[in-house]
């Protein structure tokens, strides 16, 4: 069942990087959620209202905190499982635009909007809120949001009138980034083909030509060799020394790929951009994200490192 904890002022609900899977309400009081802005580097702020949701994606994708969770004034919050959130979601769509409100930062700006779409004052049925949320992001060109919301619809109602339009456009999406299924075509193995090419051609030191070829791959595909090919795009431009069309594109990456697999290797290239550019600030506090994420990659690590003392010199 849920349940309401409160919490005094100066307290901390969550620490960024813990991994636990609730999701809270704040029901009266104040609390801030504390971040780094990718991509400024700066330490960022933000104030939940009562009648907010956070720690709603991390819950849901089951991995670790992005922000600090602390506690302004004392406050009263309504913690639920993952499970009782989607079946409190089921019963009301109006819980469901919260939910996405809270989503992420790129969901929070877009909140507005959601708003304006799916009027409040306006009474929906759990099933047409849903359909209209998931279609709302697809319009707007945020697939992987679509997918998820396309899927929750699905699970909730698998024979309901909108099932088979939701089938239609998560197939025509295609994979998101956590599948590790590859594309099964012809067309599939161009770009495997091409996306190596290019690999080659970087390894050779022919950084333009290889920009060429990924940026042929990315607007001509889905899936994973997209992401791959976004990613070696910025490789391409650091390479290359354009600082910052390095920090613009990764910044891009960033927001529509938050959870991608080579997150400490974008901030350091970020990072490094931003020192070489005079940005001393958000180099080091992003060296300093960087060092806190790659305790397993001992390389990146010792490039941090260097970083970090580059900047202090």
């Amino acid at each position: 069942m849920p349940k309401i904890n409160k919490y005094k002022s100066g307290s901390i609900i969550y620490f960024e990087g813990d991994k636990y899977d609730n999701i809270y309400l704040l029901q009266k009081g104040v609390v801030v959620l504390k971040f780094i802005n990718i991509e400024t580097g700066r330490d960022e702020e933000s104030i939940v209202q009562p009648g907010e949701f956070f720690g709603v994606k991390s819950a849901l994708g089951k991995y670790p905190r992005e922000e600090t969770v602390s506690v302004a004034r004392d406050s009263d919050v309504l913690v639920l499982s993952v499970q009782e959130f989607q079946d409190l979601a089921k019963k009301n769509s109006r819980l469901i635009i919260k939910m996405l409100k809270v989503f992420s930062n790129q969901l929070r700006r877009v909140h507005s909007q959601l708003e304006n779409m799916l009027d409040e004052k306006e009474k929906f049925e759990p099933e047409d809120g849903l359909i209209n949320t998931a279609e709302y992001y697809y319009q707007s060109g945020q697939k992987e949001n679509a997918k998820y919301v396309f899927k929750k619809y699905l699970d909730y109602y698998p024979n309901g009138k909108y099932s088979s339009k939701a089938k239609n456009i998560i197939d025509a999406i295609g994979d998101s980034l956590e599948s590790s299924s590859v594309i099964n075509s012809d067309y599939s193995k161009q770009n495997a083909k091409a996306f190596y090419d290019g690999e080659d051609l970087f390894n050779q030191e022919r950084y333009e030509e290889a920009l060429d070829i990924f940026k042929d791959i990315t607007e001509g595909s889905e899936g994973e060799f997209k992401v791959r090919g976004l990613f070696e795009i910025g490789k391409c431009y650091f390479m290359m020394q354009k600082w910052k069309d390095c920090i613009s594109h990764m910044a891009s990456l960033i927001q529509k790929y938050p959870r991608h697999s080579d997150m400490d290797s974008i901030l350091y290239f970020v990072a490094y951009s931003n020192f070489k550019l005079g940005s001393k600030d958000k180099a080091k506090a992003l060296a300093q994200k960087v060092l806190s994420m790659s305790e397993n990659n001992m390389k990146l690590k010792r490039k941090a490192e260097q970083l970090l003392s580059m900047v202090e010199e």
